[in-house]
């Protein structure tokens, strides 16, 4: 799926193409945890349990992540080239790091395999 996202005000649409018409584009309905990239050029969002990165003028969406596990939370590098972000794929919350300029995530930390504390 690709995205087009334009802004109005703080309300996210999006296009997608059809395959028998031109694109249509529509509001994007479900976007959470936004975070502006440190040099203000880029903005990740999530969207349907995906991370996603569109220039912060609009334009099109390109997804960081896609599998069937929830990703959220991106937090932006220091030099804006890659972002960290939780996702539960192996149980757990574990963190991960994208370079948004493509490739695949990389476990940064493994929380699954740590005993979980609880109150005694």
């Amino acid at each position: 799926m690709v995205a087009y996202v334009s802004w109005i005000g703080l309300a996210l649409s999006t296009t997608v193409p059809s395959v028998a018409s031109a694109p249509v584009a529509r509001e994007l309905v479900g976007v959470r945890s936004l975070a502006l990239s440190p040099d203000g050029q880029n903005l990740a969002f999530v969207w349907r349990g995906d991370v996603w990165v569109v220039n912060a003028d609009g334009g099109r969406a390109t997804p960081i992540t896609s599998n069937i596990e929830m990703d959220d939370n991106p937090v932006w590098s220091p030099d804006s080239k890659s972002l960290a972000f939780s996702s539960n794929r192996y149980g757990s919350n574990d963190i991960y790091v994208a370079q948004i300029d493509g490739g695949e995530p990389r476990l940064l930390c493994n929380t699954s395999r740590y005993p979980v504390l609880t109150a005694a």
